[in-house]
């Protein structure tokens, strides 16, 4: 018995040293790299050995998503040995905003349909300086037609710029105390946005247009408004010459009751009255009332009737009103623009306009009315099927692409109304 437990021990022993002696002489087969961030190897599959381990070999770093205002960007690297990648972020261009300190030159890179370009410019409270002119603001000057890149000489004390064509226009955007370029790109609300970065002129770049040394003083008038009861706390937003002070606006002056008042510029371009929670009206300029008279009326139901105001009594004015017909359908797709290609197609016999078009998906869009954006639909006010649109702040929003009729009813008449549907 003792004789077979030995010669079991030998032949288990001699198995032991067999397996050690093979592996150590072991042929590895191994397939792909395995790596961590500091090293790559290959393992054998026939003994589970990490093989062929060696520290990266990284190329240079190359930016695949530029930084930008706020956004983070991203930069990777690759392995020449096992095309591992190593990914960073790229930290996020900070801007300094604040206020110019003396004349500072401004650089805009705006869309390629822009053949004029505005720099309109006021204070860091949102007040207009002594400089500043009536909107939409001092004509730039082209310094690169290729790039179709503009620039203007904004004065001390700039703390916003806007950038406009007359029609289309930037967001208040915040002064650049360090960096002189902004690359205008889409934004929500029909204004533009945009990045903020650095733009060295060339040596042959034309005098920039400057803003005026002196401001002829507007002439301004007493106006009286008539408001819903309910409002105890309104303001007067307004805009063109040097405009009212930051929305809402600037605070109107009680006379008694419902009856309110504050000074207008004769200059003023468009006007609207609103109170913190209770809404707002239309642009006065809608119906042609702007200056009609010396007040306004408004209703309950936020709609508005120019007026006349003398010895505490209000008369309305019966105002023509050139009501517009020319629609557009403006986005992302076209630099939310009035472009030819996105105009709708009016029928005065049936007071109703339509256009056809293609429309790919997550592009965003509005649906206007009249000059500039003077009646808008947005995805408050648009009928459409759920499936394949969506609200995006206020934007209409493309969830399916597809060929879709876009019909406004009611054109010229308060009752109008937009409807989008697949094109039959």
């Amino acid at each position: 018995m003792r004789k077979i437990k030995n010669l079991l021990v030998i032949c288990l022993t001699v198995l032991a040293l067999g397996i050690l002696a093979s592996c150590g002489a072991c042929k590895h087969e191994t397939g792909s790299w395995a790596a961590n961030a500091e090293e790559h190897w290959k393992t054998c599959g026939l003994c589970n050995e990490q093989v062929e381990k060696a520290a990266h070999t990284f190329g240079e770093f190359e930016v695949i998503a530029q930084p930008a205002v706020g956004i983070e960007g991203t930069k990777v690297r690759k392995c020449a040995d096992c095309n591992y990648v190593d990914r960073q972020t790229v930290p996020a261009i900070v801007v300094n905003t604040g206020v110019a300190e003396g004349d500072f030159a401004v650089y805009a890179k705006v869309p390629a349909d822009w053949t004029s370009v505005n720099c309109y410019y006021f204070g860091e409270d949102k007040n207009a300086l002594e400089n500043t002119v009536s909107w939409p603001g001092a004509e730039m000057t082209c310094v690169n037609a290729e790039e179709n890149i503009w620039g203007f000489v904004v004065p001390a004390g700039t703390g916003y710029v806007i950038f406009n064509n007359g029609t289309v226009q930037t967001a208040d955007l915040l002064f650049a105390t360090e960096l002189n370029y902004y690359i205008l790109k889409d934004g929500s609300d029909g204004k533009f946005i945009a990045d903020y970065d650095l733009y060295t002129p060339a040596g042959d770049q034309p005098e920039l247009n400057k803003y005026p040394s002196e401001i002829a003083e507007e002439e301004t008038y007493s106006v009286y408004v008539k408001l819903p009861e309910t409002w105890t706390a309104p303001n007067a937003y307004w805009w063109g010459g040097k405009g009212s002070q930051g929305w809402p606006g600037n605070a109107l002056i009680n006379v008694e009751g419902n009856v309110w008042t504050f000074d207008l510029t004769t200059v003023a371009s468009g006007l609207i009255f609103n109170c913190d929670g209770l809404g707002q009206t239309a642009d006065i300029t809608s119906m042609n009332g702007l200056h009609a008279g010396n007040a306004y009326i408004v209703n309950d139901d936020l709609t508005f009737q120019a007026a006349n105001y003398e010895n505490g009594e209000f008369k309305s004015i019966e105002v023509k009103v050139d009501v517009p017909t020319d629609c557009y359908v403006k986005g992302g797709m076209n630099g939310w623009s009035a472009v030819a290609e996105y105009q709708f197609v009016y029928d005065a016999a049936t007071d109703t306009a339509t256009i056809t078009i293609d429309i790919e998906a997550d592009v965003e869009f509005k649906v206007t009315v009249g000059p500039e954006w003077s009646i808008e639909f947005n995805a408050g006010t648009a009928t459409y099927s759920a499936d394949e649109f969506a609200d995006a702040s206020g934007n209409i929003k493309c969830v399916a692409a597809g060929k879709y009729t876009f019909t406004i009813t009611d054109v010229t008449k308060d009752s109008r109304a937009l409807t989008i549907e697949a094109a039959k």
